[in-house]
């Protein structure tokens, strides 16, 4: 593993399968871009030395800080290529911005799930209830819940588009109309 080989103060590093992550902290943000661009140069030496390639174009980072606008003409590099700065990327499947305010992953999972109504809609009179109930849980209740503990850390208003996408999709499937309660669909 790199990070037990591989010493870097005021970071860590993260692996999951072919993605690498390193996450760099400090004080003030000229402290943290000095910690940042010392990390990737001893991981970019670490890399070369050991054989291993890392795509530039696909390297990004970001920049979490309390302030709300963050002015500077920073220069993070990997091996003499500069990296640009995105305001949000995806991390193990959930999407995360520099205002950790959720939206975009938020926007990612109505956009996902909203495709299912239609399908649904066309199912409910071909299946029974045990199978759309198996569908909802795979393809729906899956991608609600995946990083729930992290994205529902939000405002309640950011998160009504899914909850009213949810209920809308429970309706379908259990062919009840608007009037019904929604601690009905949740229960049946």
């Amino acid at each position: 593993m790199i990070s037990q080989i591989l010493y870097l103060p005021n970071a860590s590093i993260k692996l999951f399968a072919d993605d690498t992550n390193l996450f760099v902290h400090g004080i003030t943000l000229d402290n943290v871009v000095m910690n940042f661009n010392a990390s990737l140069g001893s991981l970019g030496n670490w890399f070369y030395a050991n054989k291993l390639s890392f795509s530039i174009d696909k390297t990004s980072y970001s920049i979490f800080w309390k302030s709300d606008r963050i002015k500077h003409n920073y220069t993070i590099q990997l091996c003499d290529s500069d990296i640009k700065q995105v305001n949000c990327s995806k991390y193990l499947g959930v999407y995360v911005d520099s205002n950790l305010d959720w939206k975009d992953h938020i926007d990612y999972i109505f956009k996902k799930l909203i495709k299912f109504i239609i399908i649904f809609y066309k199912l409910r009179c071909k299946l029974n209830s045990k199978f759309l109930k198996m569908l909802y849980f795979s393809f729906i209740y899956s991608h609600l819940l995946y990083g729930v503990e992290v994205y529902a850390n939000t405002s309640k208003s950011s998160l009504k588009r899914l909850m009213v996408l949810n209920n809308k999709i429970l309706r379908v499937l259990q062919m009840q109309p608007r009037d019904v309660r929604t601690a009905q669909l949740y229960k049946k």
